[in-house]
């Protein structure tokens, strides 16, 4: 006498609206799709994991190149030509290195240089710093400078030594600038009570005709300058 035995089966679709509890090692199967659960005798059919049909075989299928890919989703360097649905085109390709390079340099804290950087730190002289005079000077002589007023007794003025070439510091006021006997070349003062220190002389070129002498703190008298 033979004995026929049958799962408890019904669609996908079924089996989700319906949503009954297995009881405890009940298998419950879709029809329409192969798969699978078990009951625990607790858990509605929705709550139930599908059993792992993932065997030994399949992933032998696929490290040898004979597995199917299910789901493909498109995205940046990968597109997908399913024109033929039964046997789309899927193309993937890898990122330039121009492409990694924006991409490294865009993030923060890389320290990656830019372009830009490297070309500017290839124009500095192999082993330059800040102490080495030759290329201080070379900078200095080749540089544009702006009129930054009347500059103070205290201000520093930078010098090269014309035997050694070694730079050094020295006060405006040594020059005799700023107040100590010298002249001073800049904006005359615009009242006798205009800002001065006592023992400035000063001369501006844009009104040739006098010299401008503050005697005391803030107090200016001036010569007129006559031609013999």
């Amino acid at each position: 006498m033979s004995t026929t035995i049958k799962l408890r089966r019904d669609t996908a679709a079924r089996w989700a609206s319906v949503n009954p509890v297995l009881a405890q090692g009940e298998l419950g199967l879709e029809t329409d799709t192969g798969k699978y659960k078990f009951g625990n005798g607790a858990s509605t059919w929705s709550a139930l994991s599908y059993y792992n049909q993932f065997t030994d075989a399949d992933k032998a299928a696929i490290v040898s190149g004979g597995g199917q890919v299910n789901t493909v989703v498109a995205g940046a360097n990968v597109t997908i030509d399913a024109s033929d649905p039964v046997n789309p085109v899927i193309s993937a390709t890898g990122q330039t290195g121009a492409e990694i390079k924006v991409a490294y340099e865009g993030e923060a804290d890389t320290n990656a240089f830019t372009d830009a950087e490297q070309t500017k730190l290839a124009g500095v002289e192999t082993g330059a710093d800040v102490t080495d005079s030759a290329n201080v000077v070379s900078a200095l002589d080749s540089a544009v400078l702006s009129d930054a007023g009347t500059p103070a007794s205290t201000d520093q003025v930078l010098i090269k030594d014309a035997g050694t070439g070694a730079l050094q510091t020295a006060d405006f006021a040594d020059f005799g600038g700023g107040g100590g006997g010298g002249i001073t070349f800049g904006t005359a003062p615009v009242a006798t009570n205009s800002t001065g220190t006592a023992g400035t002389m000063l001369y501006d070129a844009t009104d040739p005709n006098y010299l401008y002498i503050c005697t005391a703190t803030d107090t200016w008298k001036r010569t007129t300058l006559l031609d013999w």
